[in-house]
């Protein structure tokens, strides 16, 4: 695993006998997991790496309890397990700001870290949880993906990002997205405010904040409830991944499309406006891009066995080429993850197993 860009709170996974400020290439981790890990999540300040036995590691800043276990000063510069998941297998992982969610073999979801705005969905009435939870109002429910199928949302919605048709300081737990009751759902990204949805047949629906026209709605007032990118039909998205104010969209040919505020480049136009519609950014015609991942203000594309990175580098978040398997990125700060699981895919235009509509056939039954 290589790891670039922020490193003030030690959430790059890397040893050092100097306190590292910032890394501006990838470098080689040399922690004992680096060479099995399955997924990273990265928050603003904090990292959690899940690993190909599904367990789960923290390391970075925890000052309202975001790596999920208790850390002296010292104790969050190296990732260390968190205690709670140690006898089950997780699938999945996510980080916000200053929270933390996971997803174990069965389906159910936990939170941690951060409740100012109620995004742990817990109702806890307390400013932070420091160990994980599961969330009650979802424990009879199978989460596939940290929202996915039946869609749940919750937290800040002082511009309409959780997408339920009403503008509020916070919603503390969770509520269902009834505008897209029917609609079968295959991901949704989050950005710092803003959300999108993507359908099974390639529809995309952003809502929440759009002063810079980051949900691509050829304006700049800001949604509450979910819409369509009518703009968006015709090109197949099948991936989405939001930063801070802006929004790429990977498309099933390789393209790339991002709408937002462009004020550190990061939409990859060669200029600092702002787009109010997905463009396609010309400078990756010819090539195929096969995955995408947006930080706060960067964002990284591979191509083949190269990186491509535009946006923020100010943190070294934008390193420099070299070969990968995987991309992750969040805050300040990057990942390269090489996997050598082949069997495992490596490429966002492809769907998971549990997106796919399949038809079934038998001599008497038709699907």
């Amino acid at each position: 695993m290589l790891c670039w860009g922020n490193a003030t709170h030690h959430e790059l996974c890397l040893e050092s006998s100097v306190d590292l400020d910032l890394v501006i290439k990838p470098t080689l981790s040399k922690w004992k997991e680096s060479s099995h890990i399955q997924s990273v999540a990265a928050g603003q300040f904090h990292t959690l790496y899940l690993t190909n036995v599904g367990h789960l590691y923290s390391c970075g800043n925890n000052d309202v309890g975001q790596l999920g276990r208790h850390a002296a000063s010292d104790d969050g510069k190296t990732p260390a397990l968190v205690e709670t998941f140690k006898g089950c297998s997780l699938s999945a992982i996510a980080c916000g700001l200053q929270h933390s969610m996971a997803i174990d073999e069965w389906g159910q979801p936990f939170s941690w870290g951060s409740d100012s705005m109620g995004q742990l969905g817990s109702n806890l009435g307390a400013y932070a949880q420091d160990k994980p939870k599961i969330i009650k109002f979802l424990a009879t429910r199978n989460v596939i993906q940290i929202a996915y199928g039946e869609l749940y949302a919750w937290g800040a919605n002082s511009y309409g990002q959780c997408g339920l048709g009403t503008v509020s300081k916070k919603e503390t737990t969770p509520k269902q997205i009834t505008s897209l009751i029917g609609v079968p759902i295959a991901f949704v990204a989050c950005g710092s405010n803003h959300t999108f949805v993507l359908s099974k047949s390639g529809a995309v629906f952003g809502f929440g904040k759009n002063s810079h026209g980051q949900l691509g709605l050829q304006d700049r007032e800001s949604r509450c409830y979910p819409t369509h990118l009518k703009t968006l039909r015709s090109v197949k998205v099948c991936h989405i991944s939001c930063g801070d104010d802006f929004t790429a969209f990977l498309t099933l040919d390789g393209g790339v499309f991002t709408c937002g505020t462009g004020e550190y480049g990061q939409t990859g136009h060669g200029v600092t406006r702002d787009e109010l519609v997905p463009r396609k950014i010309m400078e990756l015609m010819g090539s195929t891009v096969t995955q995408i991942a947006c930080g706060r203000s960067h964002v990284l594309c591979r191509v083949g066995e190269r990186v491509l990175a535009c946006g923020y580098g100010a943190r070294g978040q934008l390193g420099c080429p070299h070969m990968t398997f995987l991309v992750f990125a969040g805050g300040d700060h990057s990942f390269l993850v090489i996997n050598s699981d082949k069997s495992k895919p490596v490429d966002d235009r492809l769907p998971e197993i549990y997106w796919r509509i399949w038809k079934l056939y038998s001599a008497r039954y038709r699907v």
